[in-house]
């Protein structure tokens, strides 16, 4: 009986480690909007002919912080308590997700037109590096999405009329159109 209890604390303690909330995911994407600035920075300042090592690699760093910053809102949306979110907060990280999206297809052209100018570098490897990095980012925000997928509102949608029908359909559009441009890219670096 005691060893139940003692297993039920643990489990208990645990599980306030790890939970997050809607507030937590919100604050994730606000910081992955801030990396894919940084990137998409990165990515603008480097030139269509010329550059350095040091500018690529810049872009590549930036890409694994993203990833790593994304990786995380993933936990935090699948830990997220209470499930699923409420419709203020559900539309704070549409919101959120709307924002973020004209950034990341702009990286995502962006390293598109630059990857004669990265493959001219004197040291080869960098496309790899980026490939790679396309690769992963695309993966995580994947999993990202069907992570914020899962802690979406489930409503009669009949009931709410058509505004929320639209509203509640947004983020698999997003999804759709960032998956759409993640293609593209990697297409790019094949």
């Amino acid at each position: 009986m005691k060893l139940t209890s003692t297993f039920v604390f643990i489990a208990s303690v645990i599980t306030l480690v790890v939970a997050s909330t809607a507030s937590d995911v919100i604050a994730d994407i606000k910081l992955i909007t801030s990396g894919a600035t940084a990137l998409d920075n990165a990515v603008n300042v480097f030139p269509t002919t010329g550059g350095t090592l040091l500018a690529a690699l810049t872009i590549h760093t930036d890409a694994q912080s993203l990833s790593t910053t994304i990786v995380k809102a993933t936990t935090d949306a699948k830990n997220a308590s209470p499930k699923p979110f409420s419709e203020s907060d559900a539309s704070t990280v549409i919101k959120a997700l709307q924002a973020l999206e004209p950034i990341v297809t702009d990286v995502l052209k962006g390293v598109v037109v630059k990857k004669a100018a990265l493959n001219a570098l004197p040291i080869g490897g960098i496309v790899a590096f980026i490939k790679q990095d396309l690769n992963l980012l695309s993966a995580d925000t994947t999993a990202l999405a069907a992570a914020v997928d899962a802690v979406m509102p489930v409503r009669i949608i009949w009931l709410l009329g058509s505004d929320f029908y639209r509203w509640l359909m947004f983020p698999w559009l997003i999804k759709n159109d960032v998956a759409a441009a993640f293609d593209s890219a990697i297409a790019a670096y094949a």
